[in-house]
Parts: C-alpha cells; structure tokens; sequence
C-alpha cells in the first residue's frame, strides 16, 4: 500500500472522529488552563513553586496534540 492509497481509504466516519477528538481537546484544554488562570488570579501568590504554570504548560501541550 503506498502513501497514496491512504489517503483515498478515510472515511467520513474517520473524518468525524477526527474532527470530534480535536475539538474536544481544545476545549478541554481551555477548560483546564481557565482554572488554573483562576486560580493563579484568585491566589496569586501560590506555594512559591510555579506548579500552576507548569501544568498549564503541560496541558497546552498534552491537548494540543491534535493540532500537530
């Protein structure tokens, strides 16, 4: 099977799961980081150690993975 062929065998079924999967993940991703950001706004002083930033970076980037 070549590269080609790959591409003609998606379904609208693949398609749409796709597309589900993406959106999901944006909007779980946004949901996530908006808590950590109220949470940051809420106490802004925090525990001295930037977990919150770190796990916003963290979720960016595990929910983004369906942009890439």
């Amino acid at each position: 099977m070549s590269f080609g062929n790959l591409w003609t065998n998606v379904t609208e079924d693949q398609v749409k799961r796709v597309q589900q999967e993406f959106f999901m993940d944006i909007m779980l991703m946004l949901i996530t980081c908006g808590i950590l950001l109220v949470m940051i706004h809420y106490d802004p002083k925090g525990c001295g150690i930037p977990v919150r930033e770190w796990l916003i970076g963290f979720f960016i980037l595990y929910f983004s993975r369906s942009t890439f």
